[in-house]
C-alpha cells in the first residue's frame, strides 16, 4: 500500500514540472493536470453556479464562455484563478483559428482543474474535428483514465499518428507507469528526450522512472546529467539532493553537496535549507548542525511541515517527547501530504502523554 501511494505521488508531482516543452502551435504543452487548489468547503452557491455555467458553455460556445470567465477572473470568487486559466486558453486558441486546437486547449484546461467529464467532451470534439491530431488523442487518452475509462486506444491512436511527438510519448510514459511497466515508460521517455535533448527536466523524469522501477542506483546518472546541463539551477540541485536523501544513497558525495550548493545559490530558499539539515541528520555527522538548519528553515517558514516532522523525529531520539509532540502536531495542522500526516500520526501514537 505504501509503495502504491509513493508511486501515485511521484506520478503526479514529477510530471507537473514539465511546463511548456513544445513550440509548434499544433503540439501542446504537456501537463499531468495539476490537482485543483483546495477550495473552501463553503462556496457561495451563485459563484459555483456561474462557474459551472461557464465551464459547460466553453464546450458549446467558447467565445461567450470567455466573457463570463473574464467577469469571474476579475472578481473575488474562489474560482477566479481557474477562470483566468481557461479564459487565457480560449484566447490563445482563437489566435490559431483552428477549432480542433481550440477544443484541445479547452479540454486541457478543463482537465487541469479536475473538470474531467467536460474535458473529455471537449477533447472528443477536437478529435472529431481533426482525426489526425495526435496531441488531442494523447490528451484524450489521459483524460479517459480519470473518468474510469481505458485510455490505451486513444494513446495508441496518438502514437500511430505521430510516434515522435514529445507530448504523446510523455502521456504514453505516464500510462505505462500507472500499469507498473517502467520499461515501456522508459522507452517513451527516451524517445521524448531524443526529440528534445537539451531539456533537463526530461532527464529528471527518466531518473524518476528508474527509481519507480527499482533501478535506484542507475537513476543517479540521469539526475546528475540534468544538473550538469544547468549547474546553477536551484530546482535541479534540490531534485538531485532529494533523490540521494530519500533513497539514502550517496549522501556524502551527492546529497549533501547538492543541498549545500542549492542553499548557497538561494540562501533564503526554505526547501534548500531543510535539505541541508536532512543530509546532516542522515549522515549522523552532527545533530546540532541539523537542528540549526531546521531552526533556520522554520524561522523563514513556520509552516514548513518537513522541518517540523524532522524536528519531531530528532526530539524523539533525544527523548524530548514534549517538544517532539509540539512539532508533530504542527505537521498535522499544516500538511496536506498523506505520507507526512501518516508518519506524524504514527509517531504521536508512540509518544506517551
Amino acid at each position: 500500500m505504501g509503495k502504491r501511494l509513493l508511486i501515485a505521488i511521484m506520478l503526479v508531482g514529477g510530471f507537473l514540472v514539465l511546463l511548456p516543452l513544445l513550440q509548434e502551435p499544433q503540439e501542446l504543452e504537456f501537463s499531468a493536470y495539476a490537482t485543483i487548489q483546495d477550495k473552501p468547503k463553503e462556496v457561495p452557491q451563485d459563484d459555483q453556479a456561474l462557474f459551472i455555467q461557464a465551464l459547460r458553455l466553453s464546450i458549446r460556445d467558447p467565445q461567450r464562455a470567455r466573457d463570463i470567465l473574464d467577469d469571474i477572473s476579475f472578481s473575488d470568487s474562489v474560482f477566479a484563478s481557474e477562470a483566468r486559466s481557461l479564459s487565457t486558453a480560449i484566447r490563445t486558441a482563437d489566435l490559431a483559428e483552428d477549432e480542433a486546437y481550440t477544443y484541445t486547449l479547452i479540454g486541457q484546461s478543463l482537465a487541469r482543474i479536475e473538470a474531467w467529464e467536460l474535458g473529455v467532451e471537449a477533447l472528443e470534439k477536437a478529435v472529431n474535428l481533426n482525426p489526425e491530431y495526435a496531441e488531442a488523442w494523447a490528451y484524450l487518452g489521459e483524460a479517459y483514465q480519470h473518468i474510469g475509462r481505458d485510455g490505451a486506444a486513444a494513446l495508441a491512436r496518438a502514437s500511430a499518428i505521430n510516434p515522435l511527438s514529445i507530448s504523446v510519448n510523455l502521456f504514453e510514459a505516464l500510462y505505462w507507469q500507472r500499469q507498473g511497466d517502467f520499461e515501456q515508460a522508459f522507452g517513451h521517455l527516451q524517445t521524448a528526450h531524443l526529440m528534445d535533448p537539451q531539456n533537463a527536466q526530461l532527464l529528471v523524469e527518466i531518473g524518476r522512472n528508474q527509481v519507480l522501477g527499482g533501478k535506484v542506483i542507475e537513476a543517479r546518472a540521469f539526475f546528475e546529467r540534468a544538473v550538469e546541463s544547468d549547474p546553477h539551477n536551484v530546482n535541479l540541485l534540490k531534485i538531485l539532493a532529494r533523490y540521494s536523501l530519500k533513497n539514502q544513497l550517496f549522501i556524502e558525495e551527492v546529497g549533501l553537496p547538492a543541498a549545500l550548493e542549492a542553499q548557497r545559490l538561494a540562501p533564503r530558499d526554505t526547501e534548500a535549507i531543510y535539505l541541508v539539515a536532512d543530509a546532516y541528520w542522515l549522515m549522523r555527522a552532527n545533530r546540532s548542525i541539523a537542528l540549526s538548519f531546521l531552526d533556520a528553515a522554520l524561522q523563514r517558514d513556520p509552516t514548513n511541515t518537513e522541518a517540523h516532522l524532522l524536528k519531531g523525529i530528532i526530539n524523539i531520539e533525544v527523548q524530548d517527547f514534549a517538544l517532539a509532540r509540539e512539532h508533530l502536531e504542527q505537521v498535522l495542522a499544516f500538511s496536506s501530504n498523506q505520507l507526512e500526516v501518516s508518519q506524524a500520526t504514527t509517531l504521536l501514537s508512540q509518544i506517551a502523554p
